[in-house]
């Protein structure tokens, strides 16, 4: 961390919540200092598990454009996600729900790209675009294709 802390974590979360205040970038600014790093973890752990060459080989551009997914999902609607945090006074619990949003920001990302690799594809090579791909990230994909 390059700079003290300036917010609290509820003081945080209301200043990303209200962006019509003084304090909204700096918010932001101390938010991503703070976090930043973590939800680029998160998003490439779980971009790891679904072990895909060609993922692989778009790792940077795949994991920047979910961790934009995480970050449009956060500011919509003046962070009406933010707002209903409820634990705010327990940064543990708050870094655990970002992991969460994170983790399922991924999950939906890779689910469409799967999707979409399917629709490319003939059925019987279906088995040869998930060969290598985990066992639990492809229940991941299942549930999402059944919920659908």
């Amino acid at each position: 961390m390059g700079q003290a802390e300036r917010y609290t974590l509820p003081e945080m979360i209301h200043h990303l919540t209200t962006p019509q205040t003084k304090h909204w970038e700096l918010a932001w600014s101390e938010f991503l200092e703070k976090y930043k790093r973590y939800i680029y973890k998160v998003i490439t752990v779980k971009v790891l598990q679904w072990n895909d060459g060609r993922l692989k080989m778009q790792m940077k551009e795949v994991v920047n454009d979910i961790f934009l997914n995480v970050m449009t999902s956060l500011c919509e609607n003046d962070g009406k996600i933010l707002a209903d945090f409820r634990a705010v006074d327990n940064a543990q619990v708050f870094r655990a729900w970002l992991g969460t949003i994170s983790a399922n920001a991924s999950t939906r990302y890779l689910s469409k790209y799967y999707k979409e690799r399917f629709a490319e594809e003939e059925p019987e090579n279906y088995y040869y675009l998930l060969k290598d791909v985990k066992t639990e990230a492809r229940w991941e994909l299942f549930e999402s294709l059944v919920e659908e």
